[in-house]
């Protein structure tokens, strides 16, 4: 099994009755990074994969990682997983921008550089997004924030297929990541979810930054204003 070393999604995205997970654990894991899980489990069902295998806390990187399969299958004999990686973003915007470009960009390094190390790669695809204002100009776009990506790796062939997606989300960075194997290939319909989940997550954004953003006041009252205050001056 390939694992990122640069490696999605809040507890709260989904509401879900806690599972039994009977998980192996690395690492200071607390109730509340199971509390985590469970919101992860969720999205990871949709894929088939609900059942929690692993999560590790890696307290140095502050980074939160878990691994899910499916009935039947385990860390040893799986077909299919999903690994959801989870790391903590800077405090303001300005940084958080600057970590989410230099994570993309290096885990599509790491992809490449597995070749470095003996091991067959096929990326098939790999796509940045950012939200752009409308008719902003490319040369003008903000660096992308977003990620959808699609490789197959493996010892002696490519036969460990992969897609996920990068994004940020409440604080964190997110890297949700399918994985399929002995014959096994991410599908068409997995990957369209995929993109479905990313696209949504950039619309929540938006939706949010405009709210937030303060009223631009009509010019004929902005005129109004000003000769108002002529008339008291």
């Amino acid at each position: 099994m390939i694992r990122p070393l640069l490696t999605i999604i809040c507890a709260g995205i989904v509401a879900l009755s806690p599972p039994a997970f009977a998980a192996k654990k690395q690492g200071n894991v607390t109730e509340s990074d199971i509390k985590a899980a469970e919101g992860y489990a969720a999205w990871a069902k949709m894929f088939g994969q609900g059942e929690l295998a692993s999560i590790a806390v890696d307290e140095e990187r502050a980074r939160l990682m878990m691994e899910f399969v499916g009935d039947g299958e385990t860390l040893e004999n799986w077909t299919k997983m999903v690994t959801v990686n989870v790391f903590g973003l800077p405090a303001t915007a300005a940084e958080q921008q600057k970590m989410m470009l230099g994570y993309i960009g290096g885990f599509r390094s790491y992809v490449l550089g597995l070749k470095e190390s003996g091991m067959a790669v096929d990326l098939k695809g790999f796509a940045g997004f950012s939200k752009t204002p409308k008719d902003t100009p490319d040369d003008q776009a903000p660096p992308p924030q977003h990620a959808l990506y699609q490789f197959a790796v493996g010892k002696d062939k490519a036969d460990e297929d992969n897609a996920g997606i990068i994004f940020p989300l409440e604080g964190r960075l997110v890297n949700f990541q399918v994985q399929r194997r002995q014959g096994k290939t991410v599908s068409t319909e997995e990957v369209a979810m995929l993109n479905n989940f990313l696209m949504s997550n950039m619309n929540a954004d938006a939706a949010a930054e405009e709210k937030t953003a303060p009223a631009k006041q009509p010019a004929k009252e902005q005129d109004t204003d000003k000769k108002e205050k002529k008339k008291e001056e």
